[in-house]
């Protein structure tokens, strides 16, 4: 379950939630999981790359109120926990990344480039058309190398 608090869009914008947020229900705001930063595992899934492929999808299946508010919150404009359930679409091999798309307009919006993201140690599933030489990552070839002195 990718779970949080349920904010408004416009209080996570250009915030330390901002990146993280998914949409929740429709007109419901969506689900900032930075304010569980040990718990809510699934923020940390990565957008594969271009020779990359998803292995993780949501449901229609949410937990929690649309428009409750956070008792805790003195300003009224969080509300309390909520959550989007996600399935995992094929088998996942031990220590392989969980892999969600993120949508056409997210690097593009931020201006960076789409990489892929497995590496050595973490690795993510491949399309079919991709092989393993045919690969480019910028962060692959500076992971578990040691600095000649």
């Amino acid at each position: 379950v990718f779970w949080g608090t349920r904010k408004r869009w416009r209080d996570t914008e250009n915030k330390e939630g901002g990146d993280y947020a998914m949409s929740f229900r429709t007109n419901g705001g969506v689900i900032d999981p930075t304010t569980h930063k040990e718990g809510s595992q699934l923020q940390f899934m990565s957008c594969p790359g271009p020779n990359e492929k998803m292995n993780m999808r949501s449901t229609d299946r949410f937990f929690g109120a649309t428009h409750e508010k956070d008792p805790s919150d003195r300003t009224g404009k969080r509300g309390g926990l909520v959550g989007r359930e996600f399935v995992v679409m094929e088998s996942v091999p031990k220590n392989h990344q969980l892999l969600i798309w993120y949508g056409s307009q997210w690097f593009n919006a931020r201006g960076i480039p789409r990489i892929d993201v497995g590496l050595p140690r973490y690795p993510a599933t491949l399309k079919r058309t991709a092989s393993a030489e045919t690969l480019v990552n910028p962060l692959a070839d500076t992971t578990n190398k040691k600095t000649k002195a």
